[in-house]
């Protein structure tokens, strides 16, 4: 028989990142991390259910992009050009046993957010909301600090 932990039946939180964030490092520091993760869409396969994210402040050609595995979420909210934010676990992937074009493994550093929300985010003022990640983490590290103390 199958065990069961009641003790947190509720999916994790997503830790709100930016692309670069996850894509400059490791793919052993993020990998299972829950993630919030707002991006441009720049390429979307419906039939792979894979789309590539790239921040949306850069342009579409920049080598920093992140493969999402789109399974579980809405297909209507991968509008190529549009802004999304998504939240999910990320996890790490052998690029060379993809079998999708180059286009869907180039630049994502070996890691891949397996969505499990996602919502269409058309006209959010990136830069804003860059500052107000920025802020949230200053409270968390000071709440922490308040805490350890």
């Amino acid at each position: 028989m199958m065990e069961t932990n009641f003790s947190n039946p509720y999916p994790r939180h997503g830790v709100p990142t930016l692309i670069p964030e996850i894509v400059s490092v490791c793919p052993d520091a993020y990998d299972e991390k829950s993630v919030r993760v707002v991006g441009r869409v720049d390429h979307y396969d419906a039939f792979k259910c894979i789309a590539l994210l790239s921040e949306p402040n850069k342009p579409s050609s920049s080598s920093v992009k992140l493969r999402v595995n789109t399974r579980l979420t809405d297909q209507a909210d991968y509008i190529v050009g549009s802004q999304v934010m998504l939240i999910g676990e990320l996890e790490k992937v052998d690029l060379s046993a993809c079998d999708l074009a180059d286009d869907f493994t180039h630049g994502s550093g070996g890691i891949e957010l397996r969505a499990r929300v996602s919502r269409c985010i058309d006209g959010l003022d990136y830069a804003v909301y860059c500052k107000g990640v920025d802020i949230w983490r200053q409270f968390n590290s000071d709440m922490n600090m308040e805490h350890s103390s």
